[in-house]
């Protein structure tokens, strides 16, 4: 009986379990979250939920990252749970008001702090010039639905890759406030490179990570 117990211990803690629960869960609790669907095609004026490959942008964390605070990140964001002072910080009295925490001029809804301010935007225009001017992003296009992580195309992980930690670098900036800077972002870039390196020796996944850095280290000559 003993014995028993323990292998029903080992069973219920191990890996594979662990995994099929999750995976079990995941089908009898998710649902489509349409409200923040909606929310986002309105602010895209975009018609349609069609208009977005809402599978690619849900994944696109998951794929391009084994990060776990840019997949939350990213997570909360697509589901509209990331705190502005104008969604939730002003409305339970953490903040006076509801002014953008960079101009201070507008109205700090999730759309403006992630694109529509002025300060993001020249920060946004600085990513742009890079990635113009960087041979492995060449044939990615750069646009307004990119930047904010709605994404129909995934091929290039690690373009979207480097938009995420963009859009992460603008949410760390509000929380420590601070402007957004091209030059953090640039060394929090080449961090996520030094320890998709190390991950990849220590696991034995160099041709996975090859394929997604190579033509970057080549350019610069990591």
């Amino acid at each position: 009986m003993k014995d028993a117990q323990i292998d029903i211990k080992s069973l219920l803690s191990s890996e594979a379990f662990c995994k099929l629960a999750y995976k079990s869960f995941l089908t009898q609790s998710t649902s489509t979250p349409c409200k923040s669907q909606e929310k986002w095609l309105a602010d895209c004026k975009l018609c349609g939920f069609d208009t977005i490959d809402w599978g690619k942008s849900y994944t696109l964390a998951f794929l391009c990252t084994s990060e776990s605070k840019l997949r939350v990140f990213q997570f909360k964001r697509l589901h509209r749970k990331v705190a502005t002072t104008d969604y939730f910080l002003s409305k339970i009295g953490i903040k006076s008001n509801d002014q953008c925490s960079f101009c201070k001029a507008s109205s700090e809804t999730l759309l403006h702090l992630f694109w529509e301010c002025p300060l993001v935007k020249s920060f946004w225009s600085e990513i742009g010039n890079w990635m113009e001017n960087s041979s492995c992003f060449l044939n990615e296009e750069f646009s307004f639905l990119s930047c904010i992580g709605l994404a129909n195309d995934t091929t290039n992980l690690l373009f979207h890759h480097a938009l995420l930690i963009a859009r992460y670098h603008i949410y760390f900036s509000k929380q420590k406030g601070l402007n957004p800077s091209w030059e953090l972002f640039f060394r929090t870039f080449l961090s996520c490179l030094d320890y998709e390196r190390h991950y990849a020796v220590k696991t034995g996944i160099l041709s996975k990570f090859n394929a997604k850095w190579g033509a970057f280290i080549r350019e610069h000559d990591f």
